[in-house]
């Protein structure tokens, strides 16, 4: 399935903006915009480490079937689940590898990518611990939220990029128009 017109531009974006030095990218798309699918491009677009992070189970279940239908080989750093620390790519339950650190059990996957799901709600003091260890790790890591609302983060990102808009979901189908027939 091709890529959204406001796709291809966050991902251009992105590009241009590592291309500038920026390391911390928030990445705003409305919800239904496809964050997911970008995510999906990074990781078969970015060489080296990547560590993809969430909050949720339920969003670990989604963005684990949404790698498996891509075909992306990956590891999953949860509780319950079994290892594979080896593979380039960690699907990394924030709550899970905050907890791992903190008791000395294992450190961060060593990433050259970090990439945050649902970055307003992962600003945290956890999250921010687990970044400092991935710089601590690699200096030139490059971390990307993505988020439909791009609130009070701004001392977690440097750089935001919009894209697309409701209107720009509605042209491409991604959204339909509600109508309204009482109040």
């Amino acid at each position: 399935m091709p890529l959204w017109t406001h796709q291809q531009r966050g991902l251009a974006y992105i590009a241009n903006a590592i291309g500038r030095g920026a390391r911390n990218i928030c990445l705003a798309a409305p919800t239904g915009g496809g964050k997911s699918r970008i995510i999906t491009e990074l990781l078969h677009s970015t060489p080296g480490d990547i560590a993809l992070y969430t909050d949720r189970r339920m969003l670990l279940k989604q963005l684990a079937e949404d790698l498996d239908r891509e075909g992306v080989e990956y590891g999953i750093r949860a509780a319950g689940h079994e290892p594979a620390l080896l593979r380039r790519i960690q699907l990394c339950m924030m709550q899970t590898e905050g907890s791992r650190f903190d008791n000395g059990q294992r450190s961060v996957h060593p990433a050259d990518l970090v990439i945050i799901d649902e970055a307003h709600k992962m600003a945290s003091d956890t999250m921010i611990q687990l970044d400092q260890e991935h710089l601590k790790q690699k200096p030139d890591r490059i971390k990307i939220g993505t988020t439909a609302t791009p609130l009070g983060i701004g001392h977690f990102y440097d750089y935001l990029i919009v894209a697309g808009t409701n209107s720009e979901l509605r042209e491409c189908g991604a959204l339909v128009p509600a109508m309204q027939y009482g109040p």
